[in-house]
């Protein structure tokens, strides 16, 4: 539910990022470690081994994907859903205190990314174009 009620927030933060060292469509490692260091979520435990860990986590190839799907998902490189379990995987590392995964995600997407990581500032481009 936390990531539907704010998914405009977590596109415009994933295209931000995209768009530091890649093509723009898929998160490299060191974008999504440059998020991590900007949401400022990262501590002791929440280290750059643990954030490489979820990174590859994420990234594994699933057992059964359509060839087509393999074409847009780069093993190196996160696409947006793999983004989206990424941040639930921080979260639930980040805020385990709270009772449920929901509330995990609420929490972090609250504390962490909607007060300190970049977005991507689309309204400002679309008006500097026109």
């Amino acid at each position: 539910r936390s990531i539907k009620l704010n998914f405009q927030e977590i596109r415009r933060v994933f295209i931000h990022y995209c768009c530091l060292t890649g093509a723009g469509d898929t998160m490299t490692q060191a974008s999504f470690l440059k998020f991590c260091t900007d949401s400022k979520c990262m501590d002791r435990d929440l280290n750059k081994a643990a954030i490489s860990d979820i990174f590859k986590k994420v990234n594994a190839p699933q057992a059964v994907q359509a060839e087509e799907y393999d074409e847009v998902n780069p093993d190196t490189e996160l696409v947006p859903c793999e983004f989206v379990e990424s941040l639930i995987r921080l979260a639930d590392k980040k805020v385990g205190s709270e009772p449920t995964l929901d509330k995990r995600v609420a929490a972090f997407i609250s504390k962490y990314v909607k007060v300190n990581a970049a977005r991507a500032e689309l309204s400002k481009f679309r008006t500097s174009i026109y």
